[in-house]
């Protein structure tokens, strides 16, 4: 996900009910619970257009607690997005 000259990557664990952030900046400064928010809605949409019925997020957890995984620099984030994706699939 891009977000102002950042980016930014969400895993979404569907077995384990789980959606994972990695924000490889070293401050805080993204909107990340807006993300969220609009991930989670787009999951809802498309399970309910895909099985017919709703889907409860209440259970679902999200994990973002990440920081052995930042970046040294201002400028590599798109970099650490994309090498993390490539070794997780």
């Amino acid at each position: 996900m891009h977000h102002s000259r950042h980016w930014l990557l969400f895993v979404i664990d569907i077995t384990r009910k789980t959606i994972l952030l990695f924000d490889f900046l070293p401050w805080n400064t993204t909107p990340h619970q807006t993300y969220h928010d609009a991930i989670v809605q787009l999951l809802r949409t498309h399970h309910f257009y895909t099985k017919r019925s709703t889907i409860d997020f209440n259970d679902w957890a999200m994990v973002n607690d990440f920081t052995s995984l930042r970046q040294d620099n201002g400028t590599s984030c798109g970099i650490h997005c994309a090498l993390f994706a490539a070794s997780e699939g």
